[in-house]
């Protein structure tokens, strides 16, 4: 299991893609270390990227919940969790994670679609082409490395 975040802190915004099984264990650090990094940061926005996770049998309903219960305030800040659209599985586990994430961040939302979830994310058009090129890159950058 991995997890990658990747910043564009100049936009406010963290792509962090999560890759193969997943675990409560694994999901509490992911979010201390983001915690840590984006301290201080107002209006953050996040994609959370599941479409890669192929299995959740060490992730429990009981340990996200409470996991996204230790976000800190993150003032202002907007939250896209993407799902693939075949997997009601991870559907439900994000389900659970942005109903106690909503107490710490001005919104949360699920998307199947990343340019959907983009565009919620985006301040504006020229913001929106920014986010859609800093993917597009980090994309090309691990298609290149394989």
């Amino acid at each position: 299991m991995g997890f990658e975040r990747h910043h564009y802190r100049e936009r406010r915004f963290v792509w962090t893609r999560i890759t193969g099984s997943l675990c409560d264990e694994d999901l509490r650090e992911q979010v201390s270390a983001l915690n840590e990094e984006c301290a201080g940061v107002v209006g953050l926005r996040e994609l959370g990227d599941c479409r890669e996770i192929t299995d959740l049998r060490r992730t429990t309903v009981n340990g996200t919940t409470a996991i996204a219960a230790t976000e800190t305030v993150k003032p202002g800040s907007r939250f896209a969790i993407l799902t693939p659209a075949d997997s009601p599985l991870i559907f439900g586990m994000a389900r659970a994670y942005q109903s106690f994430a909503l107490a710490k961040r001005g919104a949360a939302h699920i998307f199947h679609d990343l340019n959907e979830a983009l565009a919620w994310l985006a301040e504006d058009d020229k913001d929106l082409n920014a986010l859609k090129a800093f993917i597009t890159a980090i994309q090309n950058k691990h298609a290149a490395e394989l």
